[in-house]
């Protein structure tokens, strides 16, 4: 028997799968900003509105801590510092935000809704 995921499981699953693919897409722009050498801000600025808009994805989706963490990440990319500083601190807080993802994606899926002949079988 087949076990499917309910329609609020498969909604948070989705919300996590975008949210995967634009953090993704915020370690390459952490990655090309720790090795520029002129015109970290354009790649700064670009890490900000990414991790904001990474936030709000998360936070529609009922993930508070994620996206202040986020929030986070896009202060300090506004912020004046050292490009190494900046690029430890990114790195850092991308792989916690990464493993927190996994275990969030594991959550939702192990939250399987019980086929229906088993719901009848427990009437």
């Amino acid at each position: 028997m087949v076990k499917k995921l309910s329609a609020k499981g498969m909604l948070k699953l989705e919300k996590l799968e975008e949210a995967n693919r634009k953090l993704d897409r915020i370690k390459g722009l952490i990655a090309k900003y720790a090795i520029a050498i002129k015109g970290q801000d354009a790649f700064l600025s670009s890490i900000s509105r990414a991790a904001t808009d990474v936030s709000r994805v998360l936070l529609t989706g009922g993930y508070g801590v994620m996206s202040e963490s986020l929030n986070q990440i896009a202060q300090i990319a506004r912020r004046g510092g050292d490009q190494r500083t900046k690029t430890r601190y990114f790195q850092e807080h991308m792989v916690g935000l990464g493993a927190t993802l996994e275990r969030a994606v594991r959550e939702v899926n192990a939250e399987k809704r019980e086929g229906p002949a088993q719901a009848e079988e427990e009437k």
